[in-house]
């Protein structure tokens, strides 16, 4: 493997871990940006009648669950791919795109300011999603050319 490829991955798990730290230190931020956003999915669907598993009282009451659980698997995910498993690129690309749909939907906010920052972390989640998507590309490449 080279440098590059190694080198790529390196800053994809970098990326992830100090993500799934600063989740763990600061639980609460990520709880008011997890509860407000889902509360924007949920009325938006609503509005195309469409339902989402939970409600926002029932997710308010087990948001703090979902926050660890959400870091864990972003520490799961980065360690598969340090050993190149490709379930690790699996997880973080379901859990980069839930972010994605539910969280940094510019479509759902309306201040410009909010407008431009979940544009933003949408579209860092996605440059994510692509660099994911390029290891799991790369392992099927090896893969086929030792067979």
């Amino acid at each position: 493997m080279s440098f590059r490829e190694n080198f790529g991955r390196f800053l994809l798990v970098t990326i992830c871990v100090l993500s799934a730290i600063s989740m763990l230190k600061d639980p609460k931020a990520n709880e008011k940006l997890l509860k407000d956003g889902y509360s924007r999915s949920f009325a938006h669907a609503k509005d195309y009648n469409l339902t989402l598993p939970l409600t926002p009282q029932q997710l308010s009451l087990c948001s703090e669950e979902i926050i660890y659980l959400t870091s864990g698997l972003l520490l799961l995910g980065s360690f598969f791919i340090v050993f190149k498993v490709r379930i690790g690129s699996c997880i973080l690309i379901s859990l980069l795109s839930s972010f994605c749909v539910f969280i940094h939907n510019p479509s759902l906010y309306s201040k410009d300011k909010e407008i431009f920052s979940q544009a933003y972390q949408s579209l860092l989640n996605m440059g994510l999603i692509a660099g994911l998507l390029l290891t799991c590309q790369a392992n099927t490449q090896e893969k086929l050319k030792v067979e």
